[in-house]
Formats: structure tokens, C-alpha cells, sequence
């Protein structure tokens, strides 16, 4: 069944701003996190698979998952071009449905969670996927006003840092580091807003 996002696919690179934010958060994760040659990254909600994309020469393989039938397509156009043989693609829903015990290394979802109704499944099942000692990466948007979607109903308008960190220990992660100094710009009613970008890392 087509999503929403399907009908954006072939289009969702085409804004510039999409790849210098991407950019923005990759030298985030870059200068907090080492990354390995034998790492498995987990890219989820990956969309066209510009991080994963981003981080694949630094890495063991990328696994590109999504639920976006047209966003998967795009990033197996790009797997073709790409030629290392580091990435696979899976189409799955893992707030649904179970992940493969102590199977990665880092998991990195951008700007996803707030579309998702019950982290709580989603954040525990990350959590049992993870090898000892890996990293959740988490980013998303700070508490906003409900405009950044522009009327579209999306389940969460962004995450106070407090209640998201709860939820990360919940799950059983421990927290250890923040920050917000990524910034997203919207035009709204003629005047362009800010939101604030968070990046959350959290080890098993």
C-alpha cells in the first residue's frame, strides 16, 4: 500500500537543505562516536538513505530500513551506483515486529520518531538489537508548536529532552549526551521558523 512518503521519493533529494542538514548531524555523530570498519549500522526510517549513504565508507554495512516502498526504490538506485557491496536494504515496521537479538553495532534514526505512535516497543526493541555497548542515535525535533508539519497530524510535535531521556532509560539504555544546535527552517505563514534539531546518544 502506498504511504505518503512514496509520492515524495523521487523528489526528496532535491532540496539542498535536506543534504547540509545531514552534513550538519553526520559531523555531530563523527566527532562523538568512532567509527569501525566492522560496524553494522542500522538506518532506520532511512528515507532516500542519505545517512546511511553518508557513513557507509566508514563503515562495515549499512542496513537501509523503512516502510516506504518508493523511499527503498531510491536507495536501491543508489546502492547500484554506489558499488561497495556495504548495504542492504529491508522494508519492515520494528515497532511491530521483532529485530534480530545483539545484531548491531549503532542504530541512527533522523527525524523519525516523532512519527512513530508507541516508542516505547519501538526504543525496547532497538535495545535487544544492539550488541553490548552500542549506540542508539537519535534525531529529532525539539517540542514545537505543531507547525513544522504544517497541519499534518504526526503523533509527537517534537520531544521535551527530560520525558525522551526517561523513555531511553525505560528501555534500558543510558543516556550520554544532548545537544540541540542543529537548526531546521520552515517558511510559515510568511515568516521563517526555527526548530530546534536534537541529537541523543544512548549506549546499551
Amino acid at each position: 500500500m502506498e504511504n505518503s512518503f512514496d509520492l515524495v521519493a523521487k523528489e526528496w533529494d532535491d532540496k539542498p537543505e535536506r543534504k547540509a542538514q545531514i552534513e550538519e548531524i553526520a559531523r555531530v555523530l563523527e566527532r562523538e562516536l568512532q567509527f569501525s570498519p566492522s560496524d553494522l549500522i542500522l538506518d532506520y526510517g532511512c528515507g532516500t538513505g542519505l545517512m546511511g549513504f553518508r557513513l557507509i565508507d566508514k563503515v562495515g554495512e549499512v542496513t537501509f530500513c523503512d516502510t516506504s516502498e518508493g523511499m527503498l526504490g531510491q536507495v536501491a538506485q543508489k546502492l547500484e551506483n554506489n558499488g561497495s557491496g556495504k548495504g542492504k536494504i529491508v522494508k519492515a515496521d520494528y515497532s511491530k515486529t521483532d529485530l534480530a537479538k545483539e545484531t548491531f553495532d549503532k542504530i541512527i534514526t533522523v527525524k523519525v520518531l516523532h512519527h512513530v505512535e508507541d516508542l516505547m516497543p519501538l526504543l525496547k526493541n532497538f535495545h535487544r538489537s544492539l550488541k553490548p555497548g552500542g549506540w542508539l542515535c537519535c534525531v529529532d525535533l525539539e517540542k514545537e508548536d505543531g507547525s513544522f508539519h504544517d497541519g499534518e497530524h504526526v503523533p509527537h510535535k517534537g520531544f521535551e529532552r527530560a520525558v525522551f531521556e526517561n523513555w531511553l532509560v525505560d528501555a534500558g539504555f543510558l543516556p550520554q549526551y544532548y545537544s540541540n544546535e542543529i537548526i531546521s527552517e520552515k517558511e510559515r505563514d510568511g515568516v521563517l521558523k526555527q526548530y530546534r534539531v536534537f541529537v541523543s546518544l544512548a549506549r546499551k
